[in-house]
């Protein structure tokens, strides 16, 4: 165009045109650091305070019970973590009868609970018996699973235990895996710098006599100082974990940039990875060669920590007001009008 033609400005005129290219910015993929900065949690202030809960599912049938899964409970300040065996398909009610036997009579009620968005979670019975109890309910939203981060890797700590321990004897790790809470929660959190186990009671946990090691220090017994000293290491846990935090937001944030600024009735378009893959296609469709961004879509809410509430077009087996983070949204650039809609829900279902 420069050898025929010439105008003021024109490169940054091209330019502009091209960014605002339709079929581009539905087809081409993101080439630049991923939007929005790390916003971890609050550190909570007493433990048992704030919990995440996830499941560990896909293992083999277990025990006379046929365990299958492992629901997963992870103190957010302490990092003492609960292990209950349960099934797949365990519905709401059981689920809740088991929070409330392992969690709730040993560790009291929660101020707040993380977790992703399982069906168990969402359900109008297991946020109407926390609303009850006074808990707060914070969900991950889709392609933001740093949220319930603990968790997910508290799931991966108990696959490498329990790899190591079954062998061959798969079938049984359901045997193993008190076994596998008591080695996790008496070993010492890094964050933390003392173990769950030692939060949690204010003591170290008494090892079998050929581990245990003798003590260079000097044990008190009096009431008043043993739980200023329980007071003191929670005290210092919290520290710790903020600058844990600290530490982990300044190394997340060298491979991010901070957020675009979109606002409530903006458009956006939402990546494909945060869509459900595509259901009764034939051979000739691969999803490879697919748009890699559908939209747009209308921002109606700007919720907390990056994330977005857009419309979504009736029809969509995601529900029409969907929160969605940050990561997944792309801004829409226009030319004179609003670019004309790519929708997923003909093709995605």
């Amino acid at each position: 165009m420069a050898s025929l033609y010439y105008w003021p400005k024109m490169w940054r005129d091209v330019g502009v045109y091209i960014r605002a290219c339709d079929p581009c910015q539905h087809s081409k993929g993101p080439n630049a650091l991923p939007p929005g900065l790390l916003h971890p949690l609050s550190v909570p202030s007493q433990p048992w305070e704030s919990v995440c809960l996830d499941f560990l599912t896909d293992l083999p049938a277990s025990g006379d019970e046929r365990y299958d899964t492992i629901m997963v409970v992870v103190c957010r300040l302490i990092k003492a973590a609960i292990l209950v065996p349960t099934h797949r398909i365990a519905s709401i009610e059981e689920t809740a009868r088991l929070y409330r036997r392992f969690v709730t009579c040993k560790k009291g009620y929660q101020r707040q609970i993380v977790s992703d968005r399982d069906l168990r979670f969402v359900s109008k019975f297991w946020q109407t018996l926390h609303a009850l109890s006074g808990t707060q309910l914070d969900f991950s939203t889709s392609g933001h699973h740093d949220t319930a981060g603990q968790a997910e890797r508290m799931n991966r700590t108990i696959e490498e235990a329990l790899r190591c321990l079954v062998e061959t004897k798969q079938t049984r790790w359901s045997e193993f895996l008190c076994d596998v809470e008591f080695a996790y929660n008496s070993s010492v959190y890094e964050g933390t710098s003392f173990s769950p186990f030692t939060l949690d009671t204010g003591r170290q946990a008494v090892a079998s006599p050929s581990l245990s090691l003798p003590s260079s220090v000097e044990q008190s017994f009096d009431a008043e100082d043993f739980l200023e000293g329980h007071r003191q290491m929670v005290a210092a846990a919290t520290e710790s974990l903020r600058a844990a935090q600290g530490i982990m937001t300044r190394y997340a944030n060298r491979h991010r940039r901070p957020a675009d600024g979109i606002q409530v009735g903006q458009y956006v378009l939402v990546h494909r990875s945060w869509w459900p893959q595509p259901v009764e296609k034939g051979k000739e469709y691969a999803r490879k060669l697919d748009s890699v961004w559908f939209g747009p879509f209308e921002v109606e809410t700007v919720l907390p920590r990056d994330n977005l509430e857009v419309v979504l077009p009736a029809g969509c087996r995601k529900p029409r007001y969907s929160p969605i983070s940050l990561q997944a949204l792309s801004s829409v650039r226009g030319r004179d009008s609003r670019p004309s809609p790519v929708s997923p829900h003909a093709r995605l279902g």
